[in-house]
């Protein structure tokens, strides 16, 4: 906490999406290997939402959870 202003971080939290999509399944849509798109990025996987999860649905958990901590 910064002590001239009071104000500080004190919690962080992350809320992530259940389902794993690795490379090698975009890979194959783009008829690509999985391994260039990691050299190139340095991703793996990415999480994507549901059709019936939106971003506010992650940020109000994340924050939740900051808030608790």
């Amino acid at each position: 906490m910064d002590a001239q202003s009071g104000v500080g971080i004190v919690s962080t939290a992350i809320s992530l999406p259940e389902r794993r999509v690795p490379n090698a399944e975009i890979a194959e849509v783009l008829q690509l290997e999985a391994q260039w798109i990691s050299r190139r990025t340095g991703i793996h996987e990415r999480r994507f939402a549901g059709d019936d999860e939106r971003n506010v649905d992650f940020a109000c958990a994340a924050a939740a959870s900051a808030v608790d901590d």
